[in-house]
């Protein structure tokens, strides 16, 4: 399943020389909105710049591993910090390449202690169980329906940033990244006889009565529904990290892998990464707080059920 929405080139530009794509439209998939933390929001105004890039191979990580800060590693993932100067040369080296993608977020000003959330991708909606509804045990009912119970999952990258607080180096705030890939979708078939009632025997009459009358009795039928396991590739990290002044924070959440034959490896295609900014905003307003999103009930969009 392809689940990237849209994968745009960007060009380089930035009054102080970094690579910030300014004029670069916000992607469909992408959202970014100022929520309503456990506490009010404090502290001086700031803005968060967020960019979802795919790179091509693993190359990248020979070139630039000495010139990067190792922060943290948790699982698959990994985070680093990059000063300006190396911020400025990686993206200049991911732009050069045709096969690297960038994508950018909407920019959130908030306190640099307010909450915020992003997240890139799409809802998949799925048929997560079937609840029966009968008017008997299995294979006993008369009558039988089955009520899809229908659940929701995000496929891509979500990301919420909270507890900022300005140091001179910077600003440390708390992280937590997650990533879910939808591999595929298994299926599963529930089925039961429905019985008729007995005293609802047809009873033609005429010169072929006999016969029709065999024909039209009801018999039991078999009904059945299919519910969807889905199968995905997931990874976190979490953690208080410092995002350099005019730096960033470059986070790994794991390589796109194409399947090999080898012990159940394959060679790894692409890698998928988040970097992190902020900049001062002095004297600007917040953007406004936002209400956090719920499964909804009646989805736009349902995964049709896949062979297995």
């Amino acid at each position: 399943m392809h689940v990237w929405l849209a994968l745009l080139s960007v060009a380089l530009s930035g009054e102080d020389g970094s690579p910030t794509p300014n004029d670069l439209s916000v992607a469909p998939g992408i959202e970014a909105r100022r929520i309503e933390g456990a506490a009010a929001a404090t502290g001086p105004m700031i803005s968060y710049e967020v960019h979802y890039v795919t790179i091509a191979g693993l190359d990248w990580r020979g070139k630039f591993g000495p010139q990067l800060t190792p922060v943290a590693r948790q699982g698959g993932a990994s985070v680093w910090a990059a000063d300006a100067a190396t911020l400025s040369e990686w993206m200049t080296f991911c732009q050069s390449d045709p096969k690297c993608n960038i994508l950018q977020s909407p920019k959130v000003t908030t306190p640099a202690s307010g909450e915020v959330s992003l997240a890139h991708g799409e809802s998949i909606y799925y048929v997560a169980h079937l609840e029966r509804v009968a008017d008997g045990p299995p294979n006993k009912a008369s009558k039988l329906a089955f009520k899809p119970e229908i659940d929701r999952l995000h496929n891509g990258v979500r990301a919420r940033l909270s507890l900022g607080k300005v140091e001179e180096q910077g600003l440390r705030a708390r992280f937590v990244l997650e990533r879910d890939r939808i591999l595929a979708f298994q299926t599963s078939q529930y089925r039961e006889m429905v019985t008729p009632i007995e005293n609802d025997k047809v009873e033609p009459k005429g010169l072929l009565a006999s016969g029709v009358n065999r024909l039209a009795q009801p018999r039991a039928a078999s009904l059945g529904g299919t519910i969807q396991i889905p199968v995905v590739d997931s990874a976190r990290v979490d953690g208080e990290w410092l995002i350099p002044t005019d730096g960033a924070l470059i986070v790994s959440l794991g390589g796109v892998v194409k399947p090999g034959k080898v012990l159940g490896f394959g060679e790894v295609r692409s890698e998928e990464l988040v970097v992190i900014r902020y900049r001062p905003e002095p004297g600007q307003a917040p953007t406004p707080i936002e209400p956090e999103q719920t499964a909804a009930t009646r989805p736009s969009r349902l995964q049709a059920p896949a062979a297995n």
